[in-house]
């Protein structure tokens, strides 16, 4: 994001960064205030929030736009994002699923030559790959993975056979081993079904789905950061990008589907 706020302040124009999920979205924006200039107008655009607010802040003035792929690709139909010369694209695997995503892409991609695109992203697949050589094959690509790493991490594979349930085997994994843990699911039947198992063993829980509000994801992930929970349930669109320090155990509920998760 640093080199993008640079860029604003050496030239005329906007720029509008997309991510997958609302965490994302206004975790990116929380350090987007943090290191602009006082002056900068920025705003975010996400699906959860009141669409007449956000829009009144989004002006001609506003040189930082962060937020999902359905607002944006609304706001950008409605004319409001002119002027945007930089677009980021922040986790682009699971963005090209994402709705509005094709909207972007036929009517700010394809329709300005001057347009400098960045892509962020821990993974990039096959699927990824091919859409960027096709669509964007000047953008500037920056791989999380490249980055160095500050502490070592080991990966185990648990195998649960007999009459022990993956749950159980779960619950007896927290009971012996203390830290905070973060937990993803594949759906959220799933997930219910571990919540109530994880709280009825005095396990404090939180969990953050799609199915979920804002209010209620901010709530669970703020609970979680302050150690009031010590466990939080979570799923590849909603985890991904969520930046909280010293976590002790990051679990896999079946094997992952994609790097992604």
């Amino acid at each position: 994001l640093l080199p993008v706020l640079q860029r604003l302040r050496e030239q005329q124009g906007r720029a509008v960064v997309i991510a997958p999920g609302v965490e994302l979205a206004m975790q990116t924006m929380r350090v987007a205030n943090a290191y602009k200039d006082p002056d900068m107008k920025a705003a975010a655009a996400v699906a959860t929030s009141n669409k007449k607010r956000q829009n009144k802040r989004i002006q001609q003035s506003t040189r930082l736009i962060v937020g999902t792929t359905d607002r944006i690709a609304e706001l950008l139909s409605s004319g409001k994002l002119k002027g945007t010369r930089i677009l980021v694209l922040d986790e682009i695997d699971p963005l090209l699923s994402a709705k509005g995503f094709d909207t972007i892409i036929s009517q700010l991609v394809r329709t300005a030559p001057d347009l400098h695109v960045l892509i962020a992203s821990a993974t990039l697949s096959d699927r990824s790959k091919s859409f960027i050589d096709r669509f964007m094959p000047k953008a500037l690509i920056v791989r999380d993975a490249e980055a160095p790493k500050t502490q070592a991490i080991s990966h185990h594979t648990v195998r649960v056979t007999g009459r022990l349930s993956k749950n159980m085997a779960i619950v007896r994994f927290l009971e012996q081993n203390a830290g905070q843990t973060i937990i993803f699911t594949a759906n959220t039947s799933q997930q219910s079904r571990l919540f109530h198992e994880l709280t009825k063993h005095n396990i404090r829980t939180v969990t953050v789905s799609r199915q979920r509000n804002k209010q209620q994801r901010q709530a669970g992930i703020q609970a979680f950061r302050s150690g009031k929970a010590r466990v939080l349930l979570t799923d590849d669109a909603t985890g991904r990008g969520l930046d909280i320090p010293k976590v002790a155990f990051v679990l896999h509920h079946d094997v992952p589907r994609s790097l992604a998760a």
